[in-house]
């Protein structure tokens, strides 16, 4: 998988995708509609963080594993040229610095929503 290499260059292509969504569907533009728009850009980031990090906290590792034991016990057709080990579990599939990347835009995100509040409530 190919990243973008500069990763504020992406942050900054993270702000103008919530600048897009403000001026596409902001009501009135003003700043607590700006921030309502990065904070949804925010949200999808930290959803995916977390989803990520569950995963790779080996939190799905033990039920696909309980799944691949019980459909090689229970299947009528055995391919015993497969065993249950050599299939990467969840947790191995996840790239380290996919997540870390993902893990920077997010708090980027994050501190620039909280600057952008302490503007608003100023």
């Amino acid at each position: 998988m190919v990243y973008i290499k500069n990763k504020w260059i992406f942050l900054l292509i993270n702000i103008f995708v919530g600048t897009i969504l403000f001026l596409t569907s902001a009501p009135v533009y003003n700043l607590r509609h700006f921030i309502d728009s990065l904070f949804y850009v925010t949200l999808a980031y930290f959803i995916l963080m977390l989803f990520l990090f569950i995963i790779k906290g080996r939190f799905f590792d033990g039920i696909s594993w309980s799944f691949r034991r019980f459909r090689s016990v229970m299947s009528k057709k055995r391919d015993y040229l497969v065993e249950l080990g050599d299939t990467p579990m969840p947790s191995d599939r996840i790239s380290i610095p996919f997540y870390r990347f993902i893990a920077f835009q997010t708090f980027a995100l994050l501190v620039t929503l909280t600057l952008l509040l302490v503007v608003y409530y100023s």
